[in-house]
């Protein structure tokens, strides 16, 4: 790989999209690398927040390029169809790393490749910037292994010329990587009790921790009901519960077992499971039929993330589950349930850890179902579509507390904390 220019050509990185309306040196606030921990090209929940976040440094002045690797993926999005797919406007560069990688790789190979690809964009960026003396570089990295290079080699570089360095982390580090977070000039967490639990495992001021909350991942508006079933040839008449989502063996069997038994008490009742690729999706048709339940049951298959709000907006009620097996369990705040508040539908969620910080108390937001079983979710399903409101109450307090929470307002919060 080699640096051309000012337009930064760095062979070997495919470049999909070149940025429109590129600030000038003169007038960008800075230089921004957005190291990304996978393939963009995946389409679906995570590579969302990558997007969304490099949109919203681009608009506020920063001159981006968003680094994210290619695997082997037979239902990756084409490249042209990046920017229509997550519904974001051509801001920033995006540029691809090559790899061996499978999209089932296990985690060391990734590991290699993602730290092989680091090193090599590190190589080729810090003498340049070193040698500049016009912008600043951020680098903003969401795996350890990503960021690692670049301390190391920042070390070499006089401190006036070291590249900031953000590490955006959704769970708590390794004891190993601990060298990593305290050379970060910034550690950015999704939660309060993460930001607590970093400061103290890694010894962190509080100052080089900051607690910055997920938005929804897509700008959902909620749309009139009855038009959007129309639109989607939903029965106008049918009780709809939806999750939209992560979707694995485990989550699916959950869910179909729930509504098993939530359509044993609700007439006409139909659980709209939207996402999955044809894997998950074959499974979850041939399960239904062991349940006897495939006439309850609506698969969309995948959907493009700009227009998972219609779906939301068909439901009746929408729902959310996470297993404890997933690893992230006991931190995350999922950003979905921050869709779902924006959409302005009634919401059944089973426990989690961070439950209040997401909802807050039982019937604030959300309806809390702390018996984490299908029948405890068919229950508060029940218990959500019988309330005399609907659940009014609730779908305006979500409303009300997911306004400002913005990637543009995420993003300011970021670059106020190292200064830029």
């Amino acid at each position: 790989m080699a640096v051309v220019g000012r337009r930064k050509h760095l062979t070997g990185l495919k470049r999909i999209s070149e940025r429109l309306d590129r600030p000038s040196s003169h007038t960008a606030r800075g230089e921004l690398l957005f190291l990304a921990p996978g393939d963009v090209t995946k389409g679906r929940v995570e590579p969302i927040s990558w997007m969304r976040t490099c949109e919203a440094y681009a608009l506020a002045g920063l001159d981006v390029t968003l680094v994210t690797l290619r695997m082997r993926r037979p239902d990756a999005v084409p490249d042209h169809e990046l920017w229509s797919h997550y519904g974001i406007d051509r801001l920033f560069t995006i540029r691809t790393a090559p790899t061996l990688l499978e999209s089932n790789a296990p985690t060391w190979q990734f590991r290699v490749s993602a730290g092989s690809v680091a090193t090599a964009l590190a190589l080729l960026t810090l003498p340049r910037v070193a040698a500049s003396s016009a912008r600043r570089l951020v680098a903003h990295a969401r795996a350890p292994v990503l960021l690692a290079p670049f301390v190391a080699l920042s070390r070499a570089l006089p401190v006036s010329r070291r590249p900031l360095l953000v590490l955006e982390t959704h769970s708590l580090p390794t004891s190993a990587n601990g060298w990593i977070v305290r050379s970060a000039d910034l550690v950015v967490v999704n939660s309060e009790k993460l930001a607590a639990d970093i400061q103290a495992a890694c010894r962190l001021d509080a100052g080089r921790v900051l607690h910055a909350p997920l938005p929804p991942f897509n700008p959902v508006r909620p749309h009139p009901k009855h038009l959007v079933r129309e639109r989607l040839s939903i029965d106008a008449d049918a009780a709809v519960a939806c999750y939209t989502g992560k979707m694995t063996q485990e989550h699916n069997d959950f869910l179909l077992l729930a509504a098993e038994r939530a359509a044993r008490k609700i007439d006409r009742f139909r659980m709209l499971l939207v996402g999955g690729n044809p894997e998950i999706l074959e499974w979850t048709r041939r399960r239904a039929r062991e349940l006897e339940i495939s006439d309850s049951i609506i698969l969309t298959g995948f959907v493009a993330p700009a227009t998972v709000e219609l779906y939301q907006s068909a439901a009746d009620v929408l729902v959310y589950h996470m297993p404890t097996s997933m690893g992230i369990f006991s931190y995350t705040t999922p950003a979905k349930c921050y869709e779902y508040q924006a959409a302005e539908r009634p919401i059944v969620a089973t426990d989690f850890p961070l439950f209040q910080e997401v909802f807050g108390e039982d019937g604030e937001r959300a309806m809390r179902v702390t018996d984490r079983t299908p029948a405890g979710l068919a229950e508060g399903i029940v218990r959500v579509v019988s309330l005399p409101d609907s659940g009014h109450a609730m779908t305006v307090r979500g409303a009300a507390f997911v306004r400002d929470r913005t990637w543009a307002a995420r993003t300011e919060a970021i670059l106020q904390a190292l200064g830029v």
